[in-house]
């Protein structure tokens, strides 16, 4: 018998090459503005609560680490994206103002420090209208740009500030203008009007807790 010849003809599979579906997130443009109100974070601070009694305790030796809150602040943030960093407090008229050893940290972190003088044990005077001011002012320079610009504000108070300028009523003038606001407080010294003021701009408002971070940007003196 004639042998038979087997031929198989093998079809080389063309596979297609696998393109990937993930979308490469782009860079979003924005700007940061960073205000800090020092003596509300430096009071807020001092004040913890008992877990035990429920109660809030003050103790009058802690103090914030300055650089550390700022890594803080700062971080996720390019630093070439940060357009304003100033901070507010006030010095004791008695004690000359290169001996303020906590200004002199917010400046080598690059912060402007704009500083209202009180008396002893007296209160601040008007060093809350110049933060509100400063916001004022960045909001006008900054508002015709194409970026996204948000406002970086550290500070708890909601006080009406006697009918004047307030950082409530500065909040919602950043948020009315297309803004966002990323705000940082104590939990225990955050007014309660801010959590009203973030129901009308959820997606452009956030609330942060320093608290999380107190093992690292507080220490006792």
């Amino acid at each position: 018998m004639r042998g038979s010849i087997k031929i198989n003809i093998i079809a080389e599979a063309i596979i297609p090459t696998p393109t990937s579906t993930a979308i490469t997130p782009s860079f979003i443009s924005t700007d940061y503005h960073i205000i800090v109100d020092n003596s509300n974070i430096f009071i807020g601070s001092q004040t913890i609560r008992d877990p035990k009694t429920g109660l809030n305790q003050k103790n009058s030796a802690i103090r914030v680490n300055v650089k550390n809150l700022v890594r803080v602040l700062e971080d996720g943030k390019l630093k070439i994206c940060i357009k304003s960093r100033i901070v507010g407090g006030s010095v004791d008229e008695s004690i000359p103002r290169d001996n303020a050893q906590v200004w002199t940290d917010w400046e080598s972190c690059g912060y402007k420090c704009i500083l209202g003088v009180r008396s002893k044990n007296g209160p601040e005077v008007f060093v809350d209208d110049m933060l509100h001011a400063q916001i004022l002012t960045i909001l006008h320079s900054y508002n015709n740009t194409q970026r996204s610009q948000v406002l970086v504000l550290v500070t708890g108070d909601g006080n009406r500030n006697k009918n004047q300028t307030s950082f409530s009523d500065t909040v919602e003038r950043v948020l009315t203008s297309d803004w966002s606001v990323e705000l940082w407080s104590w939990k225990q010294s955050l007014n309660s009007c801010y959590f009203n003021i973030q129901k009308f701009f959820p997606s452009r408002m956030t609330i942060k807790y320093l608290d999380s971070y107190r093992n690292n940007i507080t220490f006792i003196q």
